[in-house]
């Protein structure tokens, strides 16, 4: 992807429009890839249904896959297996392994906010993340 510079490790989920992948750069440092899914790409409609739509999802859930791809990818980085879907947990109440118990090397801090960020309900990682952003700035 994007000539050779990034390899594809594994999908780490899917919504309406996309698919989000774990990847790796040439020096092995993980990123998160947001792509357009094909029924998106392939159907003229669709797509003009998405340019028109863009902006308000992209303003809605910005905040939400932000925080939730992150907590994400930290999930599979420090735990080294992909965590139960969102929509495994959501429709199939799968249950979401609190890292500390994959790893008990980490401490119960990280484990907290990798969970708190892995929080299904948009409006929670909204404040979650106005709340880091406040300590961020002090």
């Amino acid at each position: 992807m994007k000539g050779g510079k990034y390899a594809i490790e594994t999908e780490l989920g899917r919504g309406r429009f996309g698919i989000t992948y774990l990847a790796r750069d040439r020096d092995g440092n993980g990123h998160v890839i947001k792509t357009l899914n094909d029924q998106v790409l392939n159907d003229p409609l669709e797509f003009e249904r998405w340019q028109d739509n863009f902006a308000g999802e992209a303003f809605k859930l910005a905040q939400f896959t932000d925080i939730y791809s992150l907590a994400a990818t930290l999930y599979v980085l420090l735990m080294g297996e992909l965590p139960a879907s969102a929509k495994e947990r959501k429709f199939a109440n799968a249950r979401l392994v609190p890292p500390k118990e994959i790893n008990s090397g980490i401490s119960d801090r990280t484990s907290r906010a990798i969970i708190a960020g892995m929080e299904l309900e948009v409006v929670y990682l909204i404040f979650l993340g106005h709340a880091a952003l406040a300590l961020v700035e002090g």
